[in-house]
């Protein structure tokens, strides 16, 4: 694995600048100041055009992380499931749904079964930003909660793509330029979806089936928090809704109900609740595929530097990477739906302590791995190193507390628990 880049190292472009150097002609412009990641690699290129140069290749790798997940998932799933897996409770492995979100790998079946049902398909389609045209489309089933199978179509594929409606007669691929109401278009293509879904997989004929759509500019796959990766979901969803854009940036359908409730809820409250559900609350930050960027500094050099620049000053700057409580806390971009403008452009935090793998006397190579903290949205003081409960991902993970520290942190809570009732108590006699 590469060394980091120190700050002085990297150069940023002015947010300002960045933003007025996107093309208006971009569908997803209006979304980029809610995936948070889009602008940061900006600042990183030297112009928009630079971009453009490097995103079939940073799309087609973006692909292959995909790829990678969700055989992980698949083979956490197959271990937890035999009882093969030691500790699940510290194992975070990548969720399927979707695959930007990491997930403890005891909770994925009772979190899946909870908000899609018992047998699941979700298929995500991409949308290339300038065309809206349907450029890739990847999908995995879940069966009794855990992930079993997965399957990806490419813009190489164009039987399928060039599917037409059996109403409209549009192509699949063309629905989204053709339907512009983001809720319609996706029924659409889901009306297209479900018949290839029931040819490729006629075992799964009557499993529940949801697509989501996005513009491919939306970079959450980069977010070195699981917090803000939840943060990122509930801004995409929700960009018509609370943010007071004309469509949302991403969105299921159909919604399944528990999700309908939950983007009701505010940003804070969304993410603590999705949080409490696939991790417990714990902060978890989100590992990197070092086979990937191992094959990219090889044979794409280019992206690969962009890459860890961003992962170096993502790691690094403003002291490092937001906990829990900030990015609860965090007031996001904000636009102004009468000029139809963004008035702020990016997040700002609240001041505390973050994490900086350098205080830890961590590597960046360690971060890229994953590391599991004993941190949630109440923790408010210095990160330290016995914060750690395991380092890794997956089946190559390293559990770094003794097998009974859950337990024994258990006890200790009911001692203090009692001490306070006693106290209490003690006030009210005197």
């Amino acid at each position: 694995m590469p060394d980091e880049y120190e700050i002085s190292e990297i150069k940023l472009r002015s947010v300002s600048e960045v933003w007025k150097d996107i093309p208006d002609n971009l569908h997803s412009k209006k979304y980029i100041p809610l995936g948070g990641n889009a602008i940061e690699f900006l600042r990183l290129l030297d112009s928009w055009e630079q971009y453009e140069a490097l995103a079939n290749d940073i799309t087609t790798y973006a692909q292959e992380i995909i790829e990678v997940r969700f055989e992980e998932a698949i083979e956490v799933a197959k271990a937890y499931a035999e009882g093969k897996l030691e500790r699940p409770k510290e194992t975070i492995t990548y969720y399927g749904f979707p695959p930007v979100l990491t997930i403890r790998a005891d909770l994925q079946r009772l979190a899946t079964k909870m908000i899609y049902g018992p047998s699941t398909d979700i298929t995500f389609m991409g949308l290339d930003d300038y065309t809206r045209e349907v450029v890739h489309v990847m999908s995995i089933h879940y069966e009794e909660g855990l992930p079993a199978d997965w399957w990806y179509i490419t813009e190489d594929e164009k039987d399928i793509l060039n599917r037409r409606h059996m109403k409209l007669g549009y192509q699949l691929k063309e629905i989204p330029q053709r339907i512009q109401d983001w809720g319609e278009c996706a029924k659409r293509l889901r009306d297209i979806m479900l018949d290839y879904r029931n040819e490729r997989t006629p075992q799964w004929v009557h499993s529940a089936y949801s697509i989501a759509v996005f513009y491919t500019t939306f970079t959450e796959a980069y977010e070195l928090s699981n917090w803000e990766s939840i943060a990122r979901i509930y801004d995409g969803v929700t960009a018509k809704s609370v943010y007071g854009l004309e469509e949302p940036g991403m969105g299921y359908e159909p919604w399944p109900p528990i999700l309908n409730t939950m983007f009701g809820l505010t940003r804070g409250e969304f993410c603590q609740k999705i949080a409490g559900m696939i991790i417990n609350n714990l902060f978890y930050v989100n590992h990197i595929e070092k086979e990937i960027l191992d094959a990219l500094k090889k044979h794409n050099w280019e992206i690969w530097d962009v890459i860890m620049k961003r992962l170096s000053w993502g790691f690094i700057h403003k002291e490092g990477v937001p906990l829990p409580r900030q990015t609860m806390e965090s007031t996001p971009p904000k636009y102004d739906p009468v000029t139809k403008k963004w008035v702020k452009l990016v997040n700002e935090y609240p001041p505390g302590p973050r994490f900086n793998y350098k205080e830890l006397d961590l590597t960046i190579d360690e971060c890229l791995k994953g590391i599991l903290f004993d941190i949630d949205q109440n923790f408010d003081r210095e990160v330290r190193r016995e914060d750690i409960i395991s380092m890794g991902h997956g089946l190559d993970t390293k559990y770094l507390r003794p097998k009974d520290w859950q337990e024994k942190k258990k006890v200790k809570r009911v001692k203090k628990i009692k001490k306070r009732k006693i106290k209490r108590i003690k006030k009210v006699v005197n």
